[in-house]
């Protein structure tokens, strides 16, 4: 048996394993993407579709990803390429040792297999380490549950509405909730996302609730007061003058009781990174029965 047809019946047998692995745990965390559809996409290319669909899959109670996803995709990459580095390298002294005529030739030829994948591997896993450490962004923390199972916490986003819509649907709530003196929301002010369930707070309560969460999460309070708390934060890359990232958290208090609480603004990429963070938060904050 010739050395391609063994570097070909490897190959396979990696593919089928991890797609079959990859299509299975898909099925089972419920991603967007159908889990066909991954395990097709590692079946024809696994090296790279494999490190994809581990840094993009939905995570699971207790389980936390940092960085962001174009650093764990490089991550998992530079993994895998170390991973299959051995498996070239074993080939590599096969191929040599059928075609070398004596000991010393067998042996040259193996120094400069190993070599040849050392650098090969040192310039590739080197060089999606390197592009991983340029996209990480350190403040990223994803924490499960994330996905279908995320949402049954109570925390619901919402699609994109015009700043009329949001600004017409609060003040058709509440008089109180307003922007005052000179400030100003920048960018595509929408509402991002809702609590569910009516929260069993006093407005004023659920507000130093979401404060609290809001601050740690890295955000400076800008404003407060009535029913409405503003926050804001500045992205890494972000240039003097240019728009900031704006937060509002809106507690309207309900004839029943309780209150309501939703969020809008225009930091939509920080709710959805945050989004298992945000589910956490809506889950502990007491609902009205």
């Amino acid at each position: 048996m010739s050395i391609d047809i063994v570097a070909i019946l490897i190959g396979s047998v990696i593919s089928v394993v991890l797609s079959l692995w990859v299509a299975r745990d898909a099925r089972r965390r419920q991603t967007q993407v159908a889990p066909f559809w991954w395990g097709l996409g590692v079946f024809l290319f696994w090296m790279l579709f494999f490190p994809l669909y581990l840094a993009r899959r939905p995570l699971k109670a207790g389980e936390v990803r940092r960085g962001g996803k174009g650093w764990n995709f490089m991550k998992n990459l530079t993994i895998v390429i170390s991973a299959y580095a051995p498996v070239v390298l074993l080939l590599g002294f096969v191929g040599v040792a059928s075609e070398a005529t004596s000991v010393e030739e067998a042996a040259a030829l193996m120094v400069g297999v190993v070599l040849l994948v050392g650098l090969v591997w040192l310039v590739f896993a080197g060089g999606t380490l390197t592009l991983g450490l340029i996209l990480k962004k350190s403040s990223v923390i994803e924490r499960g549950p994330l996905g279908p199972s995320a949402q049954a916490s109570g925390w619901q986003s919402t699609e994109p509405h015009s700043v009329e819509q949001t600004e017409a649907r609060r003040h058709l709530h509440s008089g109180n909730v307003k922007n005052v003196g000179s400030w100003e929301h920048h960018g595509a002010y929408s509402e991002l996302a809702t609590v569910k369930e009516i929260v069993d707070l006093s407005p004023q309560q659920a507000l130093d609730e979401a404060q609290t969460f809001l601050v740690r999460q890295g955000y400076s309070i800008m404003q407060r007061r009535g029913e409405s708390l503003t926050v804001q934060r500045g992205s890494p890359t972000q240039r003097v003058g240019q728009n900031t990232l704006d937060l509002t958290v809106t507690a309207l208090h309900q004839p029943e009781g309780g209150v309501r609480i939703s969020l809008t603004g225009n930091d939509r990429e920080g709710v959805k990174e945050w989004q298992a963070a945000w589910a956490a938060w809506a889950e502990s904050l007491p609902k009205k029965q």
